[in-house]
């Protein structure tokens, strides 16, 4: 009698190993078919009823295709918080927790905080700021109208209390020094650097959540950058995810327009991944 997980593991073999391979069997038993520890690891094929097998059949024949695990649950996970996610968000990555603790960090110990997470795609950052600190006033904006709708389920789903609108970068003006805090994990990704992205990327996450034009890479620190210095209090704070790529030049830019205490701040895995620039 076949244990259900050594059952995923055999085929799944062929397009994952290791590390990878245990989460997406995790994946597929705690979000797919809801099993917890440590009904997992004793469960067997043969305790699958007809409509849960058909579920793996079908998740399984998903993933061998190429698409990514948190399309086929439906659930990605972001600090400890579970996600809802499609095909018009990204998929929240590890790394940019980085920009949450820079967040918390920020305003540590104040209550009287205003903030606004620009680009929120899921709303992966603002939901999880407003969960650290549930005394600040969080809210977020998207371009998408589709990726605002998840963004809205997800904070109802994590019991956060975030206001999500539909709103381009390049046209929303907000009131004059609104915002204590404004964050945003925008397109930087450049055409050119499509060769060493992941297949699965690239054919399942929205493009224009991805891309900027190769011949302005810093499009969007641009105008962000210009704008929210209008919308940011003084001494507020502006916090980019950025291309790793473009630190030194990102940093520049910033201080161009106007900002002091600008500094590129590393992820956990010491890729330069934020900046963060200060309201004077």
């Amino acid at each position: 009698m076949e244990r259900l997980t050594q059952m995923l593991r055999r085929r799944l073999a062929a397009r994952y190993e290791g590390g990878e391979l245990d989460g997406v069997v995790r994946a597929l038993c705690e979000d797919l078919l809801g099993l917890g520890m440590p009904a997992m690891l004793f469960a067997t094929v043969d305790d699958l009823d007809a409509v849960r097998r058909k579920a793996v059949d079908a998740a399984v024949s998903r993933l061998l295709g190429g698409e990514p695990v948190q399309h086929v649950t439906g659930v990605a996970l972001f600090r400890g918080l579970r996600l809802h996610v499609t095909g018009d968000t990204l998929i929240p990555r590890p790394e940019t927790g980085g920009l949450v603790d820079l967040a918390d960090e920020a305003f540590a110990g104040r209550d009287d905080v205003s903030v606004i997470d620009l680009c929120t795609g899921s709303g992966c950052v603002a939901i999880a700021v407003a969960h650290d600190n549930p005394s600040w006033r969080v809210s977020a904006s998207d371009i998408s109208p589709a990726a605002v709708e998840v963004a809205r389920a997800n904070a109802a789903a994590c019991g956060v209390d975030v206001a999500v609108d539909v709103a381009d970068v390049f046209t929303v003006d907000y009131a004059p020094a609104a915002f204590d805090l404004v964050t945003c994990n925008p397109p930087y990704v450049l055409p050119s650097e499509r060769a060493g992205m992941d297949d699965t990327v690239l054919s399942h996450e929205p493009p224009s959540a991805l891309f900027v034009p190769e011949d302005d890479p810093l499009l969007f620190y641009r105008v962000v950058g210009d704008r929210a210095r209008r919308w940011l209090k003084p001494g507020g704070v502006l916090l980019f995810e950025i291309n790793r790529a473009f630190p030194r030049e990102t940093c520049d830019l910033l201080r161009s327009l106007g900002y002091g205490g600008v500094v590129a701040v590393r992820d956990y895995v010491g890729n330069w991944r934020f900046v963060k620039a200060c309201r004077l």
